[in-house]
């Protein structure tokens, strides 16, 4: 993933069986204000966590919102350093491909990123990227994980509001 590639797409009252698996695994939301859902596990390498908390699809975030005990954990085992003048973790560009996978842990169903996902080159020069994390504090109001771009990237989110629901499919390539 590079800075300023191609877009995504919005299908209204279908799912997208052009870029979009078959196989879709729907999700109960928690909250229909914000398209919320219950998250249980996230682990990265030897890294694991066990939990139940709420989580949002956010197409308006470029990035993935942690909750902020679990950053030391994905850090540790990318070896991402805290910029302080950017204000966001980076890691050598040249690790793009071979990070540990990333798994979400939502309804019973694990979702798994891989580095090329989450390590993004955003032109920062010196062989440096940006691991796509941000700390995120709800402060026990809304919902503790902000899944943006790399995980929509990987997964087509389809709403059923109807249903009240939220479903995930695998997209069939990266758009």
């Amino acid at each position: 993933m590079s800075y300023g590639g191609a877009g995504g797409l919005v299908t209204f009252g279908a799912v997208d069986t052009t870029n979009c698996e078959l196989a879709v695994n729907y999700v109960p939301l928690s909250s229909e204000a914000y398209g919320q859902f219950s998250i249980s596990g996230f682990s990265i390498a030897r890294f694991s966590k066990e939990f139940a908390q709420d989580a949002i699809s956010d197409t308006g975030s470029s990035w993935i919102g942690i909750p902020p005990y679990l950053m030391d954990g994905v850090a540790g085992n990318t070896g991402a350093r805290y910029d302080i003048g950017y204000q966001f973790y980076t890691v050598a560009c040249s690790t793009m491909m071979t990070q540990p996978d990333v798994e979400f842990t939502i309804n019973g169903v694990k979702y798994s990123l891989k580095s090329e996902d989450y390590v993004i080159d955003v032109g920062l020069g010196g062989g440096q990227c940006a691991l796509a994390f941000f700390i995120h504090t709800s402060g026990g109001f809304g919902p503790a994980w902000v899944l943006g771009d790399p995980f929509i990237r990987t997964y087509c989110n389809i709403y059923d509001i109807g249903q009240k629901r939220i479903g995930f499919a695998k997209s069939k390539r990266s758009v």
